[in-house]
């Protein structure tokens, strides 16, 4: 089954949030509105309608990053929770202190994802307990997701394909999870089982960035070479390398001088030391008693 666990629904209706779930030819998603469950129920609803799996989640936006918090059960007492922490956004450790006990899956969002206002970053590494992190978001940001693998490792979390939250890039970044038939504790197990996989669905526009360098600088060329290196000069002043000369300065202090230099210290330390002694001892008369 192709999921996307994060999908926020933001101003659009229930109808049209499954209209642009079906568009992108997903099996389902997980509804997480911002800080708040109290309409998911509506959204759950209208993508069933259409024939697709639709589970319930929430997102807690935090003053640094964003999790997702996906129950075992979605019932009447998670729908009307509270979960916002009133005027201001999450605090780190509020999240913390929530999740430590959260009867289900704890998500973090792609902790590197650059183009948010703010990210997760190693902060991630601090969480108390995470079961699954979106290393795939389906941007080409390749950097970005192998911090997020490295992340996902160390933590023994499942990895996860994801839009992040953001619409525009529904479809983009999936993640397939097993069974045709999934329950909202299926999910939740699932993923803390790891069972997931994360795929991402690029076009051509998001290539890799070693290939992007090097597209841009096939287009110089063809539009005139235009390339900011420049063709080398014939007259290049460091000139052609030309076969080495007998007398060249460079080898000449080496060799000789190298040898030299050991030949006069060897025959200097032997002759000083052994002259020395020589001196030493028949040049002074022998001490009277």
């Amino acid at each position: 089954m192709l999921i996307d666990p994060h999908v926020n629904p933001g101003d659009l209706s229930p109808e049209a949030l499954a209209k642009r779930i079906d568009e992108a030819q997903l099996d389902g998603v997980v509804v997480t509105d911002g800080n708040r469950a109290d309409r998911t129920e509506a959204y759950i609803k209208a993508i069933e309608s259409v024939d697709l799996w639709a589970f319930a989640g929430v997102e807690l936006a935090l003053e640094k990053g964003t999790l997702v918090l996906i129950p075992e059960v979605a019932d009447d007492a998670f729908f009307r929770a509270t979960w916002s922490p009133g005027p201001r956004l999450w605090t780190f450790e509020a999240a913390a202190e929530l999740i430590a006990d959260f009867k289900g899956a704890v998500v973090a969002s792609h902790p590197y994802h650059r183009d948010l206002e703010s990210a997760l970053v190693d902060q991630v590494y601090a969480l108390p307990r995470v079961d699954a992190i979106e290393v795939r978001i389906g941007r080409g940001h390749h950097v970005w997701n192998q911090l997020a693998d490295t992340a996902a490792a160390h933590l023994s979390a499942a990895p996860l394909g994801s839009c992040g939250g953001d619409l525009e890039r529904l479809g983009d970044g999936l993640t397939v999870v097993p069974g045709d038939n999934l329950t909202q504790k299926g999910l939740v197990e699932a993923l803390q089982a790891k069972g997931t996989l994360p795929v991402t669905f690029q076009d051509a526009s998001t290539p890799h960035p070693r290939e992007r360098g090097i597209e841009r600088a096939r287009t110089r060329r063809e539009e005139g070479g235009d390339d900011r290196r420049g063709p080398r000069r014939d007259d290049d002043r460091r000139g052609p390398r030309g076969p080495r000369r007998d007398d060249d300065r460079r080898g000449s202090r080496r060799d000789g001088g190298r040898d030299g230099g050991r030949g006069r210290r060897d025959g200097g330390r032997d002759g000083g030391r052994d002259g020395g002694r020589g001196r030493r001892e028949g040049g002074r008369p022998p001490r009277s008693r």
